[in-house]
């Protein structure tokens, strides 16, 4: 399957897991997900190429403690397993003042 098709299906997928997907010119800097007031959000900067967009999306995805309930096709499931997840960089330290 192409990167066209995988990214179109997760898309699909994104907003059966209840996201808004939006597509925001950020410079090509990328985008990412959030929750705003109960409310899940999927930004991508069009400007990205495709395989990017669907990193982004996939990363979103994985994140989703709903994505186990939902229909994934055997490509686009090893897709989300070779992503690593995203992991915060740790707080600074505001006791250090």
């Amino acid at each position: 399957m192409h990167s066209v098709e995988l990214l179109e299906q997760a898309l699909e997928i994104a907003k059966k897991l209840g996201y808004q997907v939006r597509e925001e010119c950020v410079g090509g800097n990328g985008g990412g997900s959030c929750v705003v007031r109960g409310q899940k959000s999927l930004f991508l900067d069009p400007m990205l190429d495709i395989p990017d967009r669907l990193e982004l999306v996939c990363q979103a995805l994985q994140e989703d403690p709903l994505l186990p309930r939902a229909v994934v096709s055997g490509e686009l499931a090893a897709r989300l397993q070779k992503i690593p997840p995203q992991v915060a960089p740790p707080m600074p330290n505001q006791d250090a003042a």
